[in-house]
């Protein structure tokens, strides 16, 4: 796997807070999984607004067919019941 080097500016308390915790040697590592983590979050809040979304673009048709099934479920239950 390549390395990117890349340089970001934040904020001097947070930085001294990290360095203080994390040893020079692991920085790097740390950081990676921070942000691998962060942004599968990112995704996954993602995915469930587009799956939200959908759901409520097909409620509409998720209730027609349930009168569908429910009116031939009522016609069953009638034959067998008369």
């Amino acid at each position: 796997m390549r390395l990117a080097k890349r340089t970001y500016v934040l904020p001097p308390e947070v930085v001294n807070r990290f360095e203080t915790q994390v040893k020079a040697g692991e920085r790097s590592s740390v950081i990676g999984k921070l942000l691998t983590e962060w942004l599968a979050e990112k995704d996954r809040k993602e995915l469930r607004q587009h799956i939200v979304n959908g759901c409520r673009e097909m409620s509409a048709d998720y209730l027609e067919e349930d009168g569908a099934w429910n009116s031939a479920s009522d016609e069953v239950w009638r034959r067998i019941d008369g």
